[in-house]
Protein backbone atom coordinates (compact mmCIF):
# COMPACT_ATOMS: atom_id res chain seq x y z
CA UNK A 1 0.00 0.00 0.00
CA UNK A 2 1.31 3.42 -0.64
CA UNK A 3 -0.44 6.67 0.27
CA UNK A 4 0.58 10.35 -1.87
CA UNK A 5 -0.09 12.94 0.63
CA UNK A 6 -0.05 16.86 0.64
CA UNK A 7 1.42 18.65 3.90
CA UNK A 8 0.02 17.65 6.38
CA UNK A 9 -0.38 20.87 9.00
CA UNK A 10 -0.30 19.66 12.62
CA UNK A 11 -2.68 21.63 15.01
CA UNK A 12 -1.62 23.53 18.01
CA UNK A 13 -1.84 21.77 21.83
CA UNK A 14 -1.67 23.84 24.73
CA UNK A 15 0.29 20.85 26.66
CA UNK A 16 1.65 17.94 25.90
CA UNK A 17 3.05 15.04 28.74
CA UNK A 18 5.66 12.90 27.65
CA UNK A 19 4.34 9.04 27.17
CA UNK A 20 4.58 6.52 30.12
CA UNK A 21 7.46 4.34 28.47
CA UNK A 22 6.81 1.03 28.86
CA UNK A 23 9.77 -1.85 29.73
CA UNK A 24 12.05 -1.57 27.04
CA UNK A 25 11.36 1.75 25.92
CA UNK A 26 13.60 4.24 25.50
CA UNK A 27 13.65 7.91 24.85
CA UNK A 28 16.52 10.64 23.89
CA UNK A 29 16.16 14.26 24.19
CA UNK A 30 17.70 15.89 21.52
CA UNK A 31 17.83 20.23 22.04
CA UNK A 32 18.29 21.59 18.55
CA UNK A 33 19.23 25.57 18.43
CA UNK A 34 18.59 26.93 15.08
CA UNK A 35 19.76 30.56 14.02
CA UNK A 36 20.63 33.10 11.47
CA UNK A 37 23.48 31.09 10.12
CA UNK A 38 22.09 27.27 10.34
CA UNK A 39 18.12 27.04 9.66
CA UNK A 40 18.25 23.31 9.05
CA UNK A 41 20.06 20.29 10.86
CA UNK A 42 20.40 16.86 10.29
CA UNK A 43 19.18 14.58 13.04
CA UNK A 44 20.81 11.16 13.43
CA UNK A 45 19.63 8.79 16.11
CA UNK A 46 22.98 6.49 15.06
CA UNK A 47 24.60 9.42 16.24
CA UNK A 48 23.84 9.29 19.61
CA UNK A 49 25.92 9.04 22.62
CA UNK A 50 25.84 4.97 24.03
CA UNK A 51 23.49 5.82 26.94
CA UNK A 52 21.10 7.24 24.74
CA UNK A 53 21.16 5.31 21.70
CA UNK A 54 17.60 3.33 20.24
CA UNK A 55 17.84 0.61 18.39
CA UNK A 56 14.84 1.75 16.05
CA UNK A 57 13.16 5.02 15.93
CA UNK A 58 9.00 4.70 16.24
CA UNK A 59 8.14 8.64 17.17
CA UNK A 60 9.55 12.00 17.31
CA UNK A 61 8.36 14.09 19.97
CA UNK A 62 8.90 17.87 18.64
CA UNK A 63 8.39 20.82 21.32
CA UNK A 64 8.05 23.61 18.92
CA UNK A 65 6.75 25.97 21.86
CA UNK A 66 9.84 28.68 21.63
CA UNK A 67 10.10 28.86 18.05
CA UNK A 68 7.81 31.82 16.20
CA UNK A 69 8.51 30.47 12.78
CA UNK A 70 6.94 27.00 11.43
CA UNK A 71 8.53 24.11 12.34
CA UNK A 72 9.19 21.27 9.57
CA UNK A 73 10.51 17.95 9.51
CA UNK A 74 11.20 15.95 6.58
CA UNK A 75 12.19 12.10 6.25
CA UNK A 76 14.30 11.49 3.94
CA UNK A 77 13.77 7.44 3.12
CA UNK A 78 9.84 8.49 2.30
CA UNK A 79 10.24 12.24 1.38
CA UNK A 80 7.37 12.45 3.84
CA UNK A 81 6.91 16.18 5.59
CA UNK A 82 5.46 17.65 8.96
CA UNK A 83 5.17 20.51 9.39
CA UNK A 84 4.97 21.46 13.09
CA UNK A 85 3.18 25.14 13.56
CA UNK A 86 4.83 28.66 15.93
CA UNK A 87 3.99 27.61 19.02
CA UNK A 88 2.92 24.52 19.31
CA UNK A 89 4.31 20.63 20.32
CA UNK A 90 2.88 17.32 19.06
CA UNK A 91 4.19 13.67 18.30
CA UNK A 92 5.16 12.67 15.15
CA UNK A 93 5.53 9.37 13.75
CA UNK A 94 8.41 8.41 11.99
CA UNK A 95 7.73 6.88 8.99
CA UNK A 96 10.70 5.60 7.71
CA UNK A 97 12.81 2.52 8.34
CA UNK A 98 15.85 4.57 9.11
CA UNK A 99 17.28 6.72 11.96
CA UNK A 100 17.80 10.07 9.84
CA UNK A 101 15.72 13.25 9.69
CA UNK A 102 15.92 17.07 9.05
CA UNK A 103 14.78 19.60 10.93
CA UNK A 104 14.41 23.17 9.06
CA UNK A 105 13.07 26.42 10.68
CA UNK A 106 13.31 29.66 9.00
CA UNK A 107 13.99 31.44 11.98
CA UNK A 108 15.36 34.89 12.19
CA UNK A 109 17.30 34.72 16.22
CA UNK A 110 18.89 31.89 18.29
CA UNK A 111 15.37 29.36 19.00
CA UNK A 112 15.93 26.16 21.10
CA UNK A 113 13.75 23.45 19.15
CA UNK A 114 13.35 20.42 21.76
CA UNK A 115 13.37 17.02 20.52
CA UNK A 116 12.63 13.45 21.84
CA UNK A 117 13.43 10.69 20.13
CA UNK A 118 11.51 7.58 21.29
CA UNK A 119 11.86 3.82 19.93
CA UNK A 120 8.20 3.01 20.24
CA UNK A 121 5.36 4.64 18.56
CA UNK A 122 3.14 7.15 20.16
CA UNK A 123 -0.45 8.30 19.33
CA UNK A 124 -0.01 11.87 17.36
CA UNK A 125 -1.33 14.47 19.54
CA UNK A 126 -4.65 16.88 18.71
CA UNK A 127 -5.96 17.09 15.39
CA UNK A 128 -4.06 16.84 12.36
CA UNK A 129 -6.06 17.15 9.16
CA UNK A 130 -4.79 16.47 5.92
CA UNK A 131 -5.05 18.60 3.19
CA UNK A 132 -5.59 17.87 0.03
CA UNK A 133 -6.16 13.99 -1.94
CA UNK A 134 -5.54 10.58 -0.23
CA UNK A 135 -4.45 8.35 -3.36
CA UNK A 136 -4.66 4.32 -2.32
CA UNK A 137 -2.74 2.55 -5.33
CA UNK A 138 -3.44 -0.79 -3.10
CA UNK A 139 -4.90 -2.63 -0.57
CA UNK A 140 -6.78 -0.58 2.14
CA UNK A 141 -6.02 2.24 4.59
CA UNK A 142 -7.27 1.30 8.25
CA UNK A 143 -8.56 4.52 10.42
CA UNK A 144 -8.82 3.96 14.25
CA UNK A 145 -10.42 5.98 17.04
CA UNK A 146 -12.73 7.30 14.97
CA UNK A 147 -15.70 9.72 17.33
CA UNK A 148 -17.30 9.56 19.60
CA UNK A 149 -19.42 12.49 17.88
CA UNK A 150 -21.23 14.49 21.04
CA UNK A 151 -24.42 16.64 21.47
CA UNK A 152 -27.86 16.72 23.40
CA UNK A 153 -30.51 15.04 21.41
CA UNK A 154 -33.35 16.25 20.28
CA UNK A 155 -36.65 14.96 21.28
CA UNK A 156 -39.08 13.91 19.11
CA UNK A 157 -41.09 11.80 21.57
CA UNK A 158 -44.83 11.79 20.89
CA UNK A 159 -48.12 9.98 21.23
CA UNK A 160 -48.96 8.18 18.24
CA UNK A 161 -52.40 7.13 17.22
CA UNK A 162 -53.81 3.49 15.79
CA UNK A 163 -53.66 2.09 12.75
CA UNK A 164 -52.46 4.89 10.95
CA UNK A 165 -49.03 5.88 9.47
CA UNK A 166 -47.67 8.67 11.80
CA UNK A 167 -43.98 10.68 11.14
CA UNK A 168 -42.20 10.05 13.97
CA UNK A 169 -39.14 12.28 12.76
CA UNK A 170 -38.73 14.36 9.45
CA UNK A 171 -36.46 13.79 7.26
CA UNK A 172 -32.62 15.47 7.94
CA UNK A 173 -29.70 15.08 5.99
CA UNK A 174 -27.54 16.00 9.26
CA UNK A 175 -29.04 13.27 11.15
CA UNK A 176 -26.17 11.05 13.23
CA UNK A 177 -28.39 9.78 15.65
CA UNK A 178 -31.44 8.09 16.34
CA UNK A 179 -33.26 5.78 18.90
CA UNK A 180 -36.89 5.10 19.75
CA UNK A 181 -38.90 2.12 21.40
CA UNK A 182 -41.91 0.99 20.29
CA UNK A 183 -45.20 1.42 23.33
CA UNK A 184 -45.00 -1.17 25.64
CA UNK A 185 -48.64 -1.97 25.22
CA UNK A 186 -47.82 -2.06 21.19
CA UNK A 187 -46.31 -3.95 18.07
CA UNK A 188 -46.40 -2.23 14.98
CA UNK A 189 -44.09 -1.45 11.43
CA UNK A 190 -41.77 1.43 10.75
CA UNK A 191 -40.10 2.82 7.58
CA UNK A 192 -36.81 5.02 7.44
CA UNK A 193 -37.25 6.58 3.68
CA UNK A 194 -40.34 8.74 4.07
CA UNK A 195 -42.48 6.04 2.86
CA UNK A 196 -46.22 5.26 4.84
CA UNK A 197 -45.55 2.36 7.33
CA UNK A 198 -47.80 -0.48 7.13
CA UNK A 199 -48.70 -3.61 8.01
CA UNK A 200 -46.28 -6.17 5.94
CA UNK A 201 -46.03 -3.14 3.37
CA UNK A 202 -43.32 -2.32 0.85
CA UNK A 203 -40.01 -1.24 3.14
CA UNK A 204 -41.91 -1.41 6.61
CA UNK A 205 -40.01 -3.25 9.27
CA UNK A 206 -41.82 -5.19 11.91
CA UNK A 207 -41.06 -4.51 15.75
CA UNK A 208 -42.42 -6.51 18.52
CA UNK A 209 -43.83 -4.40 22.01
CA UNK A 210 -41.43 -2.72 23.77
CA UNK A 211 -38.57 -3.45 21.36
CA UNK A 212 -35.94 -0.77 20.79
CA UNK A 213 -34.27 1.01 17.59
CA UNK A 214 -30.97 2.37 17.73
CA UNK A 215 -28.94 3.80 15.02
CA UNK A 216 -25.06 2.19 14.83
CA UNK A 217 -22.69 2.57 11.95
CA UNK A 218 -25.63 3.81 9.52
CA UNK A 219 -28.11 6.20 10.44
CA UNK A 220 -30.91 7.01 7.96
CA UNK A 221 -31.66 10.09 7.08
CA UNK A 222 -35.29 10.11 5.97
CA UNK A 223 -38.46 10.55 7.53
CA UNK A 224 -39.63 7.82 10.04
CA UNK A 225 -42.82 6.86 9.75
CA UNK A 226 -44.41 4.43 12.50
CA UNK A 227 -47.53 2.31 12.73
CA UNK A 228 -49.20 1.19 15.70
CA UNK A 229 -51.46 -1.88 16.60
CA UNK A 230 -52.66 0.44 19.63
CA UNK A 231 -52.43 3.16 20.22
CA UNK A 232 -49.48 4.19 22.34
CA UNK A 233 -46.45 6.87 23.40
CA UNK A 234 -43.23 6.01 21.35
CA UNK A 235 -40.00 7.88 23.23
CA UNK A 236 -37.86 9.08 20.22
CA UNK A 237 -34.30 11.28 20.62
CA UNK A 238 -32.44 12.39 17.32
CA UNK A 239 -29.06 13.67 17.50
Amino acid sequence: MSLVLSQSPVMPVVSVALPALGPGARAAAVPVVLGPGGTAVDVSADALPPPMQLGALGTVFVDNTQNAQTATITFPDTGAINDIPAGAATYILAVTGGKRFQLSSPVGALTQINLQLINTTVPPTGVQPVYGTVQISAGTLAVSNIGPINGAPASRSQAVPATTSTQLAAANSNRKFLMFQMPVNSDGWVTFNGTSAAPSTGDSLYLQAGEKFLSTGYVPTGAVEIYLTTAGQVPCLEG
